[in-house]
């Protein structure tokens, strides 16, 4: 199982851990972030990826800085791969616009995801975490 689902004790119905597979939510300079490869993975999109996400930039109005950032992969001789890092609200509505069971199982895994991560304790434990690395 998914290792965001049982760091935030999120339990998900067979139809979310089936789409979710592919998906993680990592936290970066303290807000959740998707990769957009993985998302689009798990979607099960059957358009490239590149083309995907940028139709998806644009006809959506996503603004980078603020619903995402491009992150270079690593080399493999060539060009390095680029991904992007969406912010939780811009990996729900993707997922949503997708229309689809898979897309509607993985916004229903974000939105508890996120439940979680706005909890009381979770807030204290960061909080905590901050106060400790000052």
């Amino acid at each position: 199982m998914n290792e965001e689902v049982k760091k935030h004790n999120v339990i998900p119905t067979t139809k979310v851990v089936s789409a979710i597979t592919d998906l993680t939510v990592v936290e970066r300079d303290g807000r959740q972030v998707v990769s957009a490869r993985n998302l689009h993975t798990a979607l099960d999109v059957g358009r490239d990826f590149s083309t995907w996400i940028k139709d998806r930039i644009e006809k959506y109005g996503f603004i980078e800085g603020k619903d995402f950032s491009p992150n270079l992969g690593k080399s493999t001789g060539g060009r390095p791969g680029i991904d992007y890092l969406l912010s939780g609200s811009m990996a729900k509505e993707i997922a949503m616009v997708e229309n689809n069971e898979k897309g509607q199982a993985i916004c229903q895994y974000l939105i508890k995801v996120e439940e979680a991560w706005n909890s009381p304790q979770m807030i204290m434990a960061r909080a905590l975490q901050v106060s400790q690395n000052r």
